[in-house]
């Protein structure tokens, strides 16, 4: 949760003084929409009420724009209702300020993660919620996967790190597994980061759960963290994951699955594939810092030789250059010789 506020800094903390349940109705299109009890998804909003809004009062036209940011960051399919919690906190510039969405949306990218571990022998998945903070957070946890996937305005920043980055580079699987495999003693990889700073581990009480449950594992590699400890000889144990009975009854040929949980009478939509969208941003480096790392790491994977391998190369430099030097002495000497010959010649004419 730590490294999530370092990357967004979304608020954490629950105001458990606020009810954000109750709502005013002023009788606009929102107060209207909860009212009726009606629903709405973001396709609807794209494709009617974009255009339609101009008529609408400015409040409203404001909280359309604070429904937006809220379903970019808990982003689901654009035919999915949108749940009527959000639009009756959107209905109070106060309390949507209050809320923890930081908390929100830490819960709801976490739980996407966890039904995707089970799709990663498919050739791809979805994942919900604020996932451009994961990909932040893998940037800045390994700079090598950062230096491959885009660069830093300015060097340093420990918080709201997700506004610190620009660029689109195109990373391909073999692109990710050849630096995994080249990763040596020189790559950096900090294994916890916050804002105050990489390797950073603060247990702040703002980041407690209610229904935190103690783990002598985790105080256990913080403490390892703390001490500097040298993870490069390090084995991890890895445990099969154990699929769930609701997970065993998947159907594997749906591309996309969802079991989000929406008001009481909006119905479940089945979800289909996102559109994609390509968009073409100016990162005219991309490609030649990504040559210029792989190759730096390889470069430095491959320098551990032996010394009776070093002396192997270097016996069979020395003969090499010893006998091109026989060979260019010869052919100079015979030059020589015949230019020689030549300037005789030429005396006697």
């Amino acid at each position: 949760m730590q490294e999530f506020y370092a990357v967004t800094s979304l608020r954490c903390e629950a105001d458990k003084d606020t009810d954000f349940e109750a709502w005013r109705n002023d009788k606009g299109f929102w107060g209207t929409l909860l009212k009726q009890n009606g629903e709405v998804d973001m396709k609807t909003i794209r494709l009617k009420h974009l255009t339609e809004c101009k008529d609408w009062s400015r409040v409203d036209r404001v909280r359309l724009v604070y429904l937006c940011v809220i379903c970019f960051l808990m982003a689901k399919d654009e035919k999915i209702n949108i749940p009527h919690a959000y639009i009756r906190l959107v209905m109070d510039f106060d309390k949507l300020r209050k809320y923890s969405w930081g908390l929100h949306a830490y819960d709801l990218l976490l739980d996407s993660i966890k039904k995707a571990r089970f799709k990663l022998k498919k050739n791809s998945y979805v994942l919900d919620g604020f996932s451009y903070a994961l990909q932040i957070w893998l940037m800045e946890a390994i700079p090598d996967i950062g230096t491959l996937l885009g660069q830093k305005y300015t060097e340093g920043i420990t918080s709201v790190r997700c506004q610190n980055w620009y660029g689109n580079g195109k990373v391909s699987y073999h692109d990710i597994t050849a630096l995994e495999t080249s990763l040596g003693k020189k790559a950096v990889v900090f294994p916890f980061i916050s804002d105050t700073g990489n390797n950073d581990v603060v247990a702040s009480v703002a980041f407690g759960r209610d229904d935190e449950k103690k783990d002598e594992r985790v105080d256990k590699i913080i403490s390892l963290i703390n001490a500097k400890f040298d993870w490069s000889k390090f084995v991890s144990q890895v445990e099969e994951d154990m699929r769930t009975q609701d997970q065993l009854h998947e159907k594997v040929d749906v591309a996309v699955e969802s079991e989000l949980e929406v008001s009481e009478k909006e119905e479940q939509v089945e979800p289909v594939a996102k559109r994609r969208v390509t968009r073409k941003a100016k990162d005219p480096g991309c490609e030649s810092r990504k040559r210029q790392l792989l190759c730096q790491r390889a470069a430095e994977q491959n320098t551990g030789l032996d010394d009776r391998t070093k002396i192997f190369i270097t016996e069979l430099f020395n003969t090499s250059f010893n006998s091109m030097k026989e060979e260019v002495n010869k052919h100079m000497d015979h030059r020589y010789d015949k230019l020689d010959s030549e300037i005789a010649q030429l005396k006697q004419t």
